[in-house]
């Protein structure tokens, strides 16, 4: 009748094993957890992705360390992600703006961003670098969870941004807007006018330029002399343009920001609330944009979801 999947079978290893009530097979009329087998690959490789997007299950303990700056931070896959709330991620961009500081950088990881900080050498220097780290993605707040380094929650710009805006109306602060296709950063400031008449955005620019149109880009963010540039060229072009521009822009605080444009421009659609609240927002953009989005959300959260795994384990035999 097959091997039976228990915690005695010994060729089965940890990670594969399943909770049969989280499987539901302890639901169904007949079946007992005793009935349970040895499930084939297929089955394995499934009941892996419900138990790893499922970390709550694991109790583990909460585990911080402290950025130079004395900021609370977590460290899955040893990725070093500042552990903050969107208030505190809030009040920490109004301080850094007020206050007499070098630049900083701010930018966020998704899975999709961790598969590349493990591909792309210079973009990981990048991230080790920045001066502030966001988990965007409701996957690395799980994987840190599975992974013993939990963090408070997610940090999406789009989740906020209405927030962010009152309280650099508040403050006095300026935007620019660097990002997105031609004439979506402009419609994106009108929007943001109409909502908050008093925030200055001291000037728009598309994200696509040459690299012989750089220095005349950084000369118009200079002269609008913002106190917040938000970039949003897409992984890795806003982080490489933000490192390597950072101290000759000037800019108090400049914040890699992604797709943040599109939606405040009314160009491109959110998923629902529900959906991104319980991590399936990435199944919404996907089916909007299958031919760009596929191969970064099936093969690559197939690559990310076995480096969780594969961390957990190491973690686990270490």
């Amino acid at each position: 009748m097959g091997q039976h999947l228990s915690h005695g079978s010994p060729n089965i290893l940890p990670w594969l094993r399943c909770p049969a009530w989280i499987c539901g097979i302890d639901r169904q009329p007949g079946f007992s957890k005793a009935d349970v087998r040895a499930p084939t690959w297929f089955t394995r490789l499934n009941n892996a992705l419900i138990t790893a997007m499922r970390g709550l299950i694991f109790l583990t303990p909460r585990i911080f360390v402290m950025r130079e700056d004395r900021h609370k931070t977590s460290s899955p896959f040893g990725i070093t992600i500042d552990a903050l709330t969107r208030d505190e991620f809030l009040e920490r961009v109004r301080a850094w703006t007020c206050g007499v500081a070098p630049p900083r950088l701010i930018t966020y990881l998704n899975a999709h961003c961790i598969n590349l900080y493990f591909k792309n050498p210079a973009y990981a220097r990048i991230i080790d670098g920045a001066d502030c780290v966001y988990a965007d993605g409701q996957a690395v707040v799980w994987a840190a969870k599975f992974l013993g380094e939990p963090l408070p929650e997610r940090i999406n710009a789009g989740d906020f941004f209405p927030q962010f805006c009152a309280m650099c109306a508040n403050e006095g602060f300026s935007l620019y807007l660097l990002g997105s296709h031609p004439g979506v950063a402009e419609k994106a400031a009108g929007n943001i006018k109409n909502v908050f008449p008093h925030l200055k955005v001291a000037g728009c620019r598309s994200g696509y330029f040459s690299p012989d149109e750089e220095p005349e880009v950084v000369k118009d963010i200079v002269e609008a002399h913002p106190s917040i540039l938000l970039i949003g060229m897409g992984v890795p072009l806003q982080e490489i343009f933000a490192a390597s521009r950072l101290n000759e822009m000037g800019v108090p605080v400049v914040w890699c920001v992604g797709a943040l444009f599109e939606y405040v421009a009314g160009v491109t659609r959110r998923a629902p609330v529900w959906m991104r609240r319980i991590g399936l927002e990435w199944i919404f953009r996907l089916v909007m944009e299958p031919r760009r989005l596929w191969r970064r959300y099936l093969p690559g959260n197939a690559s990310f979801l076995m480096r969780v795994i594969k961390h957990r384990f190491k973690r686990r035999h270490a």
